[in-house]
């Protein structure tokens, strides 16, 4: 996703204050969801205060201000830029022309969901007879194209959809197992062996799926990993990665075999792949991490976080200069510049 994955989800468990995706990282006082153009050179942010900011993405100033009807939790742009997917916090998913932002189209009820620019379709699942129900939907038109179905047992939590959108890698919700027992790690484990040590004994366990939406067949590996609102799950190569701050992110192979991950950033706010799958990066407040897939040491820039203020990452764009930008639920855009080292960062009002 997956990008539209977590930033849905946070929002969610936020609702209930307020995951998914009705509302990733959903807005607690700033901004949320956000979109680079395809030609990089514009940056759209929603703001909790239902406004969407059209920024030029090359001196980040504020061109215009567009009123949304509700919060604008996750945002995208369709490959060719023309169209602009915007879900709020009343769980409606709208298509807008970005020439004038006029509506298109719009879907209701939309909590979960996966979304593939170049694939263009947008994937929605929901509960269904103890299963979930996974709707494929054009991203063009909006038209349900197909259903495809999992059956009781397999719950969807999250899942990414592939680059041609043909295969959603997926979780289901974990689910209590007699085949591990429940065992507190001992004190000479430390750091991710300690963490590995609590997943394949906290008695939980969980189901990776392999859905094939154009068969409408899936396959599962019953797994000791269980984990839930992801922020983003992405294929490169034959690896799956499942991301998400803290002590839960982890990869797998084609044999469903899972590796968990230290992303080193045991505080850190959200976690994505990079747009050419070779980094993942983190984010903990104004500071961006960049963890190499193939393994090596990260390299963490950014700016002070703000004074009384717990400031949240949202998630990255990645600028056509190879600079990455951050935004952060603080009302404001970090702009990383490795090759100079520098981070600077840019309020939003």
């Amino acid at each position: 996703m997956t990008r539209a994955l977590q930033r849905i989800a946070a929002a969610v468990a936020l609702s209930a204050s307020l995951a998914l995706p009705a509302a990733a990282n959903l807005p607690s006082g700033g901004l949320g969801g956000f979109s680079l153009s395809p030609d990089g050179a514009t940056l759209l942010a929603g703001g909790d205060n239902r406004v969407i900011y059209v920024i030029d993405a090359a001196t980040f100033e504020v061109k215009d201000r567009i009123w949304s009807p509700a919060m604008p939790v996750w945002m995208d742009h369709s490959a060719d830029g023309s169209l602009v997917y915007v879900l709020d916090s009343d769980d409606m998913l709208t298509a807008y022309a970005a020439a004038d932002m006029s509506k298109k189209w719009e879907i209701q009820r939309v909590r979960d969901m996966a979304f593939r620019p170049e694939a263009q379709r947008i994937v929605i699942w929901k509960g269904s007879s103890g299963g979930s129900e996974i709707a494929v939907i054009d991203a063009a038109t909006g038209a349900q194209t197909k259903t495809v179905s999992t059956p009781e047992g397999y719950p969807i939590d999250s899942a990414g959809l592939s680059d041609d959108g043909t295969m959603l890698y997926a979780i289901t919700r974990q689910e209590k197992t007699e085949d591990e027992t429940k065992e507190q790690p001992s004190n000479d484990l430390k750091g991710l062996d300690k963490e590995i040590f609590r997943k394949k004994h906290d008695a939980y366990a969980a189901k990776l799926l392999k859905i094939d939406l154009e068969a409408g067949t899936f396959d599962s590996t019953t797994s000791w990993y269980s984990a839930s609102n992801f922020d983003d799950i992405r294929a490169v190569g034959d690896q799956v990665f499942y991301l998400k701050p803290g002590s839960d992110p982890m990869v797998t192979d084609t044999a469903g075999e899972v590796t968990m991950l230290d992303l080193q950033r045991t505080n850190a706010d959200y976690a994505e792949i990079s747009p050419d799958g070779a980094e993942i990066v983190a984010g903990d407040g104004g500071k961006v991490s960049f963890i190499p897939v193939g393994g090596g040491a990260p390299l963490t820039l950014g700016v002070d976080d703000l004074p009384g203020w717990f400031e949240k990452t949202q998630g990255f764009e990645y600028l056509p200069d190879g600079k990455v930008i951050a935004v952060t639920d603080g009302w404001r855009i970090v702009v990383i510049d490795r090759a100079a080292g520098t981070a600077t960062a840019y309020p939003v009002y």
